[in-house]
């Protein structure tokens, strides 16, 4: 479980998942996750390692209501969530903001 700053100030409790990089000086570009019609997160993490083994920084996080993240599955909370993960993975050290991009299943 992680805290997330979603907008408007709610903190709200989120499942994140971060794949960090491994033996990188200096930023690297970064995939923001979102499992689209799994059921959990969990269910997804095949289809980021080929990511994580060429050297991204991945950012997986599960939507509101699933799996017991705060919240209720609707789009004002899925996307205050994302809003705050996204965010959460910018202001990660080893992550270039202006290499990271959005994916989905």
């Amino acid at each position: 479980m992680a805290s997330a700053q979603p907008c408007g100030g709610q903190i709200r409790k989120a499942h994140l998942v971060y794949w960090r990089p491994h033996g990188t000086a200096k930023p690297v570009g970064a995939r923001w996750f979102a499992h689209g019609t799994f059921e959990t997160v969990e269910n997804s993490f095949a289809l980021v390692q080929p990511l994580v083994k060429q050297g991204f920084a991945v950012m997986q996080f599960e939507y509101s209501g699933y799996d017991g993240a705060d919240g209720a599955p609707n789009f004002d909370t899925i996307a205050k969530t994302a809003d705050a993960t996204w965010d959460w993975l910018a202001q990660q050290p080893e992550v270039d903001p202006a290499r990271i991009v959005a994916r989905s299943s």
